[in-house]
């Protein structure tokens, strides 16, 4: 769901309450936004936008992915949740199997020295 990741011509609303999501720290929290940043120079045109989150106030960054409602957060979230589970049940499955062929060889070695 990256489209909901802020872009450049994606605009904002001051006072509109978006919600992030930080990798990095891996939180998600409820922000608005304050400002809108627009600077042109011989390379064009860039906006930005500051935010207020609580008590403290920043621009929005790169590497958080914005959401415009809960409903888009939670299908977001509850989606990366699937995967995870999807990626272990998957990795315990081939494990499994490679337990099983050692079982098997080992049987087989067994009964081959009686």
């Amino acid at each position: 769901m990256t489209d909901n990741q802020i872009k450049v011509s994606k605009e904002y609303k001051i006072g509109q309450v978006i919600f992030i999501k930080d990798n990095e720290n891996i939180k998600v929290v409820p922000a608005i936004v304050t400002e809108k940043l627009s600077v042109e120079t011989m390379d064009g045109l860039k906006v930005t936008y500051k935010v207020t989150l609580g008590e403290k106030s920043c621009e929005l960054k790169d590497n958080w992915i914005i959401f415009e409602n809960i409903d888009d957060l939670r299908e977001h979230m509850a989606e990366q949740i699937t995967t995870i589970i999807t990626n272990l049940i998957k990795k315990v499955e081939t494990d499994t199997e490679i337990l099983k062929k050692a079982i098997q060889n080992k049987v087989v070695k067994t009964e081959d020295k009686k």
